[in-house]
């Protein structure tokens, strides 16, 4: 399993001894490219924005996360990865008329790192995931990290992101506003998010996956 919460969900649903699983994390995909020094031009870079990555299905929380954020010309959200926006996406941005302020990206790896480098913030309304990929993506490129306090998410970012309740407005909206506001908080946790990150990566997820085949085995 990728994570405690989903092997606890495992064994749960299918009655399996909790022995026989064994948790191997994942880790970053930017962890070995040369992530490189902030650069302006991506387009996003034009105005402050907050980060969301990855597709907008209901588990991922998108229409919640907007509702809570008080965008303006001085704050956008940049959408980076899955598709440009759903005919229903825009007729829900334009009804809260904040649809100028909101920015689907199709992004690169490349990209995608500049827009971690240059975001307030990565935010990760999601109500479930099997891990959370995007927050040690974040980590690997000094972004700090908003996400919610369910699920996997403690176990990936540890004391590292300000949490949220993911079915709270007023929870995501104080999150929010409090990395808004403090510019040392901001750079402290760049710093501690690299040191979170030490504790994962592709090398140790092998090693380990290896020990569980050999374990199988024997």
């Amino acid at each position: 399993a990728i994570a405690e919460c989903t092997k606890h969900d495992f064994v749960s649903y299918y009655d399996v001894d909790p022995k026989l699983v064994d948790v191997v994390y994942h880790g970053s995909l930017f962890e070995k490219y040369q992530i490189p020094k902030l650069e302006i031009g991506v387009a996003s870079t034009k105005y402050p924005y907050l980060l969301f990555v990855g597709e907008r299905g209901m588990h991922k929380n998108f229409y919640h996360f907007i509702e809570a954020v008080l965008l303006s010309e001085n704050l956008h959200v940049v959408c980076a990865g899955g598709g440009v926006f759903r005919r229903d996406e825009m007729d829900f941005l334009q009804s809260l008329g904040v649809s100028k302020y909101v920015h689907p990206e199709t992004i690169s790896d490349s990209k995608l790192s500049k827009l971690y480098q240059n975001a307030i913030a990565f935010v990760y309304p999601s109500l479930n995931e099997g891990f959370g990929l995007p927050i040690l993506e974040a980590f690997s490129c000094g972004c700090p990290v908003l996400c919610s306090n369910t699920s996997c998410f403690p176990e990936v970012a540890g004391d590292v992101a300000i949490y949220f309740n993911p079915k709270s407005i007023g929870s995501i909206r104080d999150a929010v506003y409090r990395i808004l506001d403090d510019g040392i908080l901001r750079q402290s946790m760049r710093e501690i998010g690299y040191k979170q990150l030490s504790r994962f990566s592709w090398d140790k997820c092998a090693r380990e996956t290896k020990n569980v085949y050999i374990k199988a085995l024997e």
